[in-house]
């Protein structure tokens, strides 16, 4: 169980440092482009696009992330008023559900990049695949998440509050 939970913290920690780098760029770049346009009359070439696909993968990875931290949008008020069992079975069941969703995104990325994922970028020439292949990539992680969350919720089930490592 330890290594489970070890090895869960060294993804989340890869992909938080990732996000941030992506943010952080994203941030620099927009700075960099603002100046340039308006004090310098100038631009970098792509910069734009390449923001754009750093915000696509900063979305993937951190709603991936999200769902590790169990910080995803959610409502547990009543949930949390419920004894042990119940809270574990509702839980479990929604992150059966949201696993559910993302293992039907993830069947349905994969064709729909094959179809669309070859038309290359205006300016960077990048073939679109680059940015769709987020999609499976954010939805593969959402899909790990939960199954060690269900996992987690019941192996420490008798240890007070299940989930809660």
């Amino acid at each position: 169980m330890k290594g489970i939970v070890a090895v869960e913290k060294r993804i989340s920690f890869f992909l938080e440092t990732l996000v941030t780098v992506f943010f952080g760029l994203i941030l620099i770049l927009t700075i960099l482009l603002v100046i340039l346009r308006y004090i310098f009359n100038t631009s970098i070439v792509g910069g734009n696009e390449l923001m754009e696909f750093l915000f696509i993968y900063t979305t993937a990875l951190g709603a991936a992330v999200s769902l590790g931290k169990r910080s995803h949008i959610k409502v547990t008020y009543f949930v949390d008023q419920l004894p042990e069992l119940p809270r574990a079975l509702v839980d479990t069941f929604a992150f059966f559900l949201v696993l559910g969703i993302n293992l039907v995104l993830l069947r349905l990325s994969f064709p729909w990049i094959a179809k669309v994922g070859d038309a290359a970028s205006p300016v960077l020439r990048l073939p679109s695949w680059v940015a769709m292949i987020s999609v499976p990539v954010g939805c593969a992680l959402a899909v790990l998440y939960c199954a060690l969350d269900i996992y987690k919720i019941w192996c420490f089930q008798d240890s007070g509050r299940g989930g809660e490592a």
